[in-house]
């Protein structure tokens, strides 16, 4: 980023001096299945998810792979193989797939919460300890006094912390 843009939102680490930045929210993971979902029956335990077949979510910003990386080292740490049927590039449609189908997905809580609310879909937590991601905005020195962009930075805030 080189300050050609207004403002950038996620989680960025390679940015260069002259930057400013401000954290809007943590991301943390959950996983969604269809409500009647088997998974949801009794005590969900680490081997029954191991077990699960999934949907996985792949946005195209790559916001999501650092949680992939977790979340496949721990079917490696327990020699399982992830049995993967669906990638998805963006959060249109998993409610309904997911809905329709005994797939599980692992998402971020936010997007859960949305989906569940118009979806056939119940969340869980994941049987292990969910990463958190901070998501900030960021925007160059050379905007970073002007009132009129102070101004969106604040209603962008404002827009994220409300959740």
């Amino acid at each position: 980023m080189d300050g050609s843009i207004d403002i950038a939102i996620g989680t960025f680490d390679d940015f260069q001096v002259g930057f400013h930045s401000q954290r809007l929210f943590t991301k943390s993971y959950v996983f969604i299945g269809r409500k009647g979902n088997q998974i949801f029956n009794g005590k969900l335990t680490l081997d029954k998810f191991l077990r699960a077949r999934f949907a996985t979510y792949h946005p195209p910003a790559e916001s999501h792979d650092d949680f992939e990386k977790v979340l496949n080292g721990i079917f490696k740490s327990k020699k399982a193989e992830r049995k993967v049927v669906i990638e998805l590039p963006h959060g249109l449609g998993i409610g309904e797939i997911i809905a329709g189908s005994d797939l599980i997905c692992c998402i971020p809580k936010r997007l859960a919460i949305n989906l569940a609310k118009h979806s056939a879909v119940e969340i869980s937590e994941l049987p292990f300890q969910s990463p958190t991601i901070d998501v900030s905005q960021y925007w160059h020195d050379k905007v970073h006094s002007d009132i009129g962009h102070h101004w969106f930075r604040s209603l962008v805030y404002k827009s994220y912390s409300a959740y």
